[in-house]
């Protein structure tokens, strides 16, 4: 149905956000395991860390053999509802994050070589 698109949509931008969350406040913890200044991840970094983290290829091998175990039960519907979304999901991810990820990394300015190593050259 069309309306299982739609709750595709809302299922990646809620996901995308609950990454975003979850990088953030999680972001002093990994802040305090470099121990120096230099070490510390800045917001372009946690925005690379929640946009380009990938997510499917594990979920989908989960999804699919959990299809089985409720077809078995009588739950076809279910099952492919559920394989449905995961890969919708997987290809969300691949389609939208990963192509334009490096767009991201460029934009932030990630990519240029650092001071240092441009004076060490």
């Amino acid at each position: 149905e069309w309306a299982d698109y739609g709750w595709l949509v809302l299922l990646y931008i809620l996901a995308n956000l609950a990454r975003g969350l979850m990088v953030g406040v999680l972001l002093p913890v990994l802040n305090c395991v470099g121990g120096s200044d230099v070490t510390k991840t800045t917001w372009k970094e946690w925005l690379v860390m929640t946009w380009g983290g990938l997510r499917g290829a594990v979920g989908l091998a989960l999804a699919l053999s959990m299809r089985n175990l409720l077809i078995q039960q009588g739950k076809e519907y279910t099952a492919n509802l559920m394989v449905f979304f995961v890969s919708g999901f997987a290809t969300l991810t691949l389609l939208v994050n990963a192509t334009t990820c490096s767009l991201l990394l460029k934009y932030l300015g990630l990519t240029k070589t650092p001071e240092a190593q441009i004076a060490i050259l």
